[in-house]
């Protein structure tokens, strides 16, 4: 029986990070959130593709190389596994907190050609009530890009 790797205390430290942890970070001056779908700078990026259980075992993109909370967050930036978690389950995209009230989506001014008709471009995942308000209030991405927010 083979032994498993000896981790580094970085790894152990990273490693003790239960994947749903509300992690901060500075922000013009400020402590702040980092969505749960962000991505870090740590995750490389390198892509692969390859069969996915959370999908039914659909082939899906995934980008390799760090883990979440390792590095600085890459803040408008979303990880694919992440993102799609989020869908799939019906998470919050912030908290990672399963969405029971009304969930939010922010909708941009886009739009997308799907079988011959023009659809509008939802791109992140669900967000809950109380994270909405707080994401509304911190995130400049937001501000700028003026979403159609819809419960």
């Amino acid at each position: 029986m083979r032994r498993p790797p000896r981790l580094t205390r970085r790894e152990q430290r990273l490693a003790a990070i239960p994947e749903t942890e509300r992690i901060e970070a500075d922000l013009g001056g400020a402590r702040v959130p980092v969505p749960f779908v962000a991505s870090w700078s740590s995750e490389l990026p390198n892509f692969t593709v390859h069969a996915d259980p959370v999908v039914g075992g659909r082939r899906s993109l995934f980008r390799g190389g760090g883990r979440r909370g390792e590095g600085r967050p890459v803040f408008g930036k979303m990880d694919p596994g992440r993102q799609r978690l989020c869908v799939v389950r019906g998470l919050c995209q912030v908290c990672a907190g399963v969405i029971e009230g009304p969930a939010w989506l922010a909708m941009l001014l886009e739009r997308a050609t799907f079988q011959g008709r023009s659809l509008p471009v939802v791109r992140e995942p669900a967000a809950c009530t109380r994270c909405m308000a707080q994401a509304l209030a911190l995130c400049p991405g937001l501000r700028r890009s003026r979403p159609l927010i819809i419960p």
